[in-house]
This record gives C-alpha cells, structure tokens and sequence, in this order.
C-alpha cells in the first residue's frame, strides 16, 4: 500500500500528465509554442444576452444571426467591408447586452486582443460605443482588463455617398495594455462585452499571443472600471444622484398647430402644481418640478422634417422656442404666477425646479451669429474643405467633421447661455432654473456621443444638472453615465407599443441595474394602472424618482373633470374616469397609492330585445377572487337574470346579488389558482378587448323607454370592490366608471348645468333652481363662484346666505379615464 505522501505524489504526476496532454493537443490546435498567432481562430465563441428577459417583453423577434454563425467570428475569414449584406458578417440585433466567451481550451499567453465592427449610419448599422475585456483561467472568476474605444471616432465614418453603394467603416476596438503597461497575460477565455443598438455587425475577433504559458506571462488582476454601468441600485428620490428630482412632470410646450394645446395658463398651471378637489379647494402641492420639453411637432421657422418633427437648425428656430416659452402671460410667466398663487394659498415658500429641454440640433450651413462679428457659421463638415490639407484624404475628411463638431458643441453652448440670460433677465420669484435636459430618447450618429459629452461638461462647468429620458430598447440606458448625464430615466413605452406588461417590472430591474429611475407614461387609466402597480411591487414608487410623460390634457382635465375650464365643454360620461387619474396620480406621487385594478362596461342589446352588459377586468394580474358592484338606472331598466361569463367559465364560481333596486353585486373565485385570471395587451394600445369577464348581467328596457335612452352609460362599475392575486395582495377599484346618481360629483354636475341654464336664459325658474343646486354644496371656492354669478343675474340683489370659503383636504374620490387616448409618444 502507498503512504499519504506516495498517493498525493500518484495524483499530483496524473494531474501534470492531464494537463500537458491538453496543452499538447491545443497546441497542435493552435501552433508551436513561442510562436504569435491568432489563438482564438478555430474556436467558436459563446454569446450570452444578460437582458434577454427584458427583451422578451418587446414582442420583438431577434432577427439577427443565429448562434450557429459564431464561428463567423473567429474563422479568420475577414467580412466583406463593401457589401454590408454579404453573409460574412455576424449580425447582432437589439437584446441590449452582449457577452461573447472565447475559450481557447487551454492557458495560453495572450498580448493583446481585438473586435471588430461595421459602421453604416444611413442604414442603421451601429458599432458599439466600447468593448469591455476580460481574462478568466477557469471560466467562472473573470478579471476585467479594460475598455477599448474604436481606433477611428463614431462621429466620422469614411464610405462612399448613398445610393446603390453598401460599403462600411470598419472599427476596430484593441486592448493591447493594462494598467499603462503592455498585456502579456495567461488566459484560457477570453470576454468581451458590448452593447447593441439595433444593428451591430460584427467582423472577425483576435485573441494575439503564443501558445502556452511564457516566460513572464502574469496571471490577470481584475482592473478597476469605474465607468462601470453596473449599479445595483436605485438613486435616492431627491438626491445629488437624482438631479435633486422627486416627481417631474414633462410640460410638453412650443408653438402648435393646435395652440390651445399648448396654452398653458396660470389656472392650467395652478393644476399641474397643485392639488385640489372637485369643489376647487388647493390642499397640497402635486408637481414642484418641470421639465419644460418641446411638443414633437413644435412649429420653428425651418419648418418639419420628413417624420413631422420641428427641425432646429439655427439660432432663429431656437430664438422662437425660447419666445414662446417666456410669455409674461402663459408659460414659464404663468407657471410663475401660479406658485407664487399655491405658495399663498398653501402657507409655503417653495420655488418651482425648472429643467430646460436642449432641442436636438441638426447641423446646418450657417447656425447664426455665435460669434458676435456677424460672418457665418457653418455645422457641416463640408463647409470647412478650406481650412485641412488634404480634404478629399480621409484623415482630413476626419478633421473637417472633427471641426464641424467642435461648431455644434459651441453652437449648443449659445443655447444655454441664452437661457441663461433671459431667466436671469425675467426675475422669476418662485422658479430654479437648475437643470437641462437632452431631448433625443436615444444615441444617433453623427458625433451624438461627443456632443453630449461636450455639452455635460459645460453644463457642469455651471453647475447645472444634466437628465435624460432614453427609451428602454436600445444601448443608451447602459451609457448615460459614462455620457455624462448626472441622473437617467428609464421609459418602458409599455402605453403605446405591443409589450407584454412584464416590461414595467423587467425596466425597473434594469434601471436598478444601471443606476437610474423610471419613467410613468400615460395612454389611458388601464396601462397608468399598470405602471403605478408595478411601482408599488418593484419599489420605484418610494425608493427612487420618476418622471412624468402626462402629455398635455390629463392633469388638466382630471383636476377640471366636472367644471371643465373651458366653457364650451361640459361634464360627460368620461369626468369620472378623467378624474380618477388625477386623483390616483397625487396618491402615488405622495407614497400612498394602492395597488388597484380597472374595469370597463360592454352592452349588446339581442335579437329577442334583452339587454346583456358584460364587465371586463383589463389587464387582469392572476386575481383568483374578487367582488365588485355594478350600478344601473331601474328607471329605465329591470335587472332579470345573470350567467357565467367566458373567462371565468369551467375554472370558477361566481355570484350575482341585487342589493337593491339599482345596484348588483359580483362575487367570483377561481378554483385552481394556476387558472387565476390574467390578461394583458391585445394589440399596441388596445388594453380593453383582451379584458377577462366574470358574469354576464341580463336587463330587460322598461316599458315606454325610448330605444335611444337604452345606453351603455345606464350601467356602471361602482367605485366599490376588491380583488386578490395568487400572491396573495388584495387590489382596490381603480375608479368607477362613471358618475353614480346621487354622488358628491353627481351633485358637483347638476349644480354646473343649473347655474350653466340659468345664464343662458335668465328665468326667474332656472335661476331659482341653480341656487337650490348650488345650496347643496359645500362651502367652497367652486360654491362661491356659483353664488356670485347667480348673483350677477339680478344685477347684484340676491337673498341667498353669504358663503365662506375654506381650505380642506379633499375627498379622495375613486375616479379614472377610459378612452382618452392620446397621440403616440414622439421625440
């Protein structure tokens, strides 16, 4: 028998003799020792997507190459750089994220290793903005080594002008040192990691060393990244890390085709700023914070370009964004007045948070006057042939983009300080000017990564903030810091795209991830819904910012919902939902939303003449009990009879009890909670056709109704009712659906048309019952109001009681918004 020590020596000799058989057979694979070579050719990489699960909820299938053509990578075989559509390229689509794993199957020592990629902007083919590398000797501990940028600058690409031509700029991105010394490592893999765009072409990848492990050869020390994407954690609310942000409200602005769109007045204002009841009492402040943004079809003097954007190309096309927003009487004049209003009506002293939106520039022959001597100034590379050597050379091709360049950044500088100037200039007492915003949701070519920098460098120079709002697909969430953004905000797009719903919890893993906040978007109540769910169950409703995309009517209508501020529109069947929005929005702005579900209401009327309404829970989230109420008009119809409904039909029970004349009650429970009743988008912004039904509710019209008073708006969904999730979380009703007889808004409605009559026709009668109307009231300011224009009718004599006003905290009515729809989002 062997000894302990005679056994270790056994297995110790095994062990060399294994590994010099591998490093035999590899270097047969890859050449003799000492000698440089490519190491990586023959060996097929593994690409890994970290983001794949948030990718999945895009609906978006990966049209790029299929893992199979890896070996394109490392075949050796250079793609064709003039044809971008020869197959010779491995072609990279969306996913975010990549991670390609080379492993070379034994320790070899490596000198230096390269990627490259294909740039063709005019198609959409992008290289990545740097190549992270990294060494591991056993495929689960990596070093990171460092980054590599492209050898030639992503603002200038050399390929022949458009048309039939398919030639591209290949990049190469090279790490041959680290730490300020040259790479002499061992590696046995090799990692590089990127991220897509869209369309990343990838060409041949080199691993340059010699075979084995040489004479001096250190095993790798992991670097360290400080520009690193990778945060794991969500910025403070409020916080340097934030911009100082809570809760901004994109104010979208410019002059509009439509003007009332963008008209915003101080009582407009006052309701964005402000929270306040249905009977018009301010109890508490709502937004503090206002990225001032540009409408997508903001009219400038250049005009539109060929997807309806304004175009700004010059001083003139900012001068007339900037007039526009510095009217005395509307805009930030008007948001002025309407602080300093909230400040005295509220007891406070804040100042509004203002963040300045920077148009985005398109390069034109003369942007203006930057310099103050009136001559030209030029932001297109070719205007500055006279001023390189050689300008049809590709070096000084370079360095007259290089100099058009430099023309951007200044000519973006002069925006700034114009802003400056004339905040300055107008002495606002209650508004900071105390941040700017990059208005593109994403990178572009054309010198976009330098200008930006260039622009958050003089921006922090001023010790102003620097934010974004980049849309969720694409590279830009994983590179605003390294950009120079001091705070991002992630958008999901989940209101107006095909996702699945999914998409809300995988934005906020991921804006953890990168650092950064997100984004709240607005549709319509089903999807808002969603956001605000998923912000309670992720976390990003308390423990991090977000930023408001309201467009331009919710707020204002929500908080007007049944005295509309426009007195050629009246209350309708969609107040209540309009309000619901602006109510749940001051809940969760303030940390205290529930979680909620929405609801809506179909009505068929059939052959034989019976009325069927069926409810729908949109967007259903795995609920496998609930209750809810349906009210309906039993003048006009008699409730008779009531069935399973087809989502619920062989998974559940259900039970339908008339309450009372005029209100049902709906109880369901779904047997196997793996059966629990979900749902999610039908089609891109189509929440309600997909809704699952519980019951179908059987009504007969009553004798002498006319057939045009039997509509859907007889039945609604009361505010009352509850659901459960398989989780075990219980939902509230987001809102009824619509305005419940005999309720604080009903009153409120009929209270607005009374006096609304009685001015239009100025009878003894409907004057009389206008002050009825009023009467049943709360003092208020909206009751004041009333009373003093009843008054006016009699030319001041009135005998109805002074009122006094008074400032209470509002009833939290469950109110919401289905069908306002508004326009897709554009930048």
């Amino acid at each position: 028998m062997y000894g302990r020590q005679g056994l270790v020596l056994i297995i110790a000799l095994c062990m060399c003799l294994a590994g010099l058989s591998s490093t035999v057979q590899s270097l047969e694979r890859t050449g003799q020792a000492g000698q440089r070579m490519n190491l990586a050719i023959g060996h097929v990489p593994v690409i890994h997507k970290p983001d794949a699960d948030v990718q999945s909820q895009l609906n978006i299938p990966d049209t790029g190459s299929p893992a199979t053509d890896a070996y394109k990578m490392t075949d050796g075989v250079p793609a064709n750089g003039n044809d971008w559509s020869d197959p010779t390229w491995f072609k990279f689509y969306r996913d975010s994220m990549r991670e390609v794993i080379v492993d070379m199957e034994a320790i070899h020592t490596v000198d230096s290793v390269y990627m490259t990629f294909a740039q063709r902007s005019d198609v959409g083919i992008s290289p990545p903005l740097h190549v992270r590398y990294y060494a591991s000797n056993d495929g689960v501990d990596y070093a990171f080594l460092g980054k590599a940028k492209p050898d030639v600058p992503l603002y200038f690409e050399h390929v022949k002008p458009e048309g039939t031509n398919k030639d591209v700029h290949k990049k190469t991105y090279k790490l041959d040192r680290i730490a300020g010394k040259p790479m002499y490592i061992q590696a046995r893999y090799i990692k590089m990691t990127f991220v897509v765009e869209f369309n990343c072409w990838a060409d041949e990848m080199e691993i340059m060393g010699q075979p084995g492990i040489a004479a001096g050869a250190e095993v790798p020390v992991s670097q360290p990244d400080p520009d690193s994407p990778i945060v794991q954690a969500y910025p403070e609310p409020g916080s340097e890390a934030a911009s100082r942000i809570r809760d901004q409200f994109l104010l979208p602005t410019g002059a509009y085709r439509v003007p009332e769109v963008t008209n915003w007045t101080v009582e407009k204002m006052k309701s964005v700023l402000g929270y306040k009841d249905i009977y018009g009492n301010y109890s508490d402040w709502l937004f503090d914070d206002i990225l001032f943004a540009t409408v997508a079809a903001v009219i400038t003097p250049s005009g539109f370009d060929g997807n309806g954007m304004g175009i700004f190309a010059n001083m003139a096309d900012y001068h007339s964004f900037l007039d526009f927003s510095f009217q005395r009487d509307t805009q930030l004049g008007a948001l002025n007045e309407a602080a300093g209003e909230l400040n005295a009506l509220l007891g406070t002293n804040r100042k509004v948070r203002i963040n300045m939106v920077i148009p985005k520039l398109t390069p034109s022959a003369d942007f203006g006057d930057v310099r103050g001597d009136g001559s030209r100034f030029s932001l297109l590379p070719a205007d500055f042939r006279g001023e390189v050597a050689n300008p049809d050379s590709e070096a000084g091709q370079m360095e007259m983009a290089r100099l058009a360049l430099e023309n951007q950044k200044a000519a973006l500088r002069w925006y700034i300080d114009e802003v400056e100037r004339r905040f300055q200039e107008a002495g606002y007492a209650n508004l900071e000017l105390n941040s700017f915003y990059w208005n593109p949701e994403r990178l572009f070519g054309g010198g976009d990564i330098e200008l930006i920098r260039g622009t958050a460098e003089y921006l922090k120079s001023k010790s102003y903030y620097f934010t974004w709002i980049p849309y969720l697909s694409s590279l830009s969430p994983y590179v605003w810091k390294e950009l120079g953004f001091t705070s991002a905000s992630i958008q999901p797009n989940y209101a107006f795209n095909f996702y699945k719903k999914g998409v809300l919890p995988a934005t906020a893993a991921f804006a953890k991830k990168v650092g950064a906040s997100v984004e709240i978007e607005y549709n319509d109540y089903h999807t808002l819904a969603q956001y605000m769910n998923f912000g309670v169950t992720s976390g990003y409703m308390k423990d991090t910012f977000n930023t408001y995309y309201l467009a331009t009517t919710p707020i204002v209508d929500g908080a007007n919902a049944f005295v509309p501020l426009d007195p050629a529109k009246h209350a309708d069947s969609m107040s209540m939902l309009r309000r619901s929005v602006y109510d749940r929005l001051y809940e969760y702005i303030s940390d205290r939303y529930d979680l909620r579900y929405t609801m809506r209401v179909n009505m068929n009327t059939t052959e034989a003449g019976s009325i069927v309404v069926t409810p729908g829970i949109a967007l259903a989230n795995d609920y496998v009990s609930g209750e809810y109420t349906v009210h309906y008009d039993p003048a006009k119809v008699a409730y008779e009879a009531w069935s399973i409904a087809d989502s619920l039909a062989g998974r559940g029970s259900a039970a339908v009890e008339e309450a009372e004349p005029g209100l049902l009650r709906v109880r369901f429970r779904v047997h196997d909670e793996k059966k629990a009743l979900s749902s999610d988008l039908a089609k891109k912004q189509d929440p309600e056709s997909s809704a699952v039904t519980t019951v179908k509710l059987v009504f007969a019209k009553k004798q002498g109704v006319p057939d045009a008073e039997v509509t859907g708006r007889l039945f609604v969904i009361g505010a009352e009712g509850q659901m459960m999730d398989r989780a075990g979380r219980a939902y509230r009703n987001w809102s009824a659906t619509g305005i419940v007889p005999g309720s604080p808004e009903d009153i409120v409605v009929k209270a607005d048309k009374a006096v609304r009559r009685a001015e239009e026709g100025k009878r003894p009668a409907d004057i009389a019952a206008a002050r009825q109307a009023a009467a049943l009231l709360p003092d208020s300011p909206l009751k004041t109001s009333y009373i003093g224009r009843l008054q006016a009718l009699n030319g001041g004599n009135d005998d109805t009681p002074p009122v006094t006003t008074a400032l209470v905290t509002p009833s939290q009515p469950d109110g919401g918004t289905a069908g306002i729809c508004l326009r897709p989002r554009l930048s």
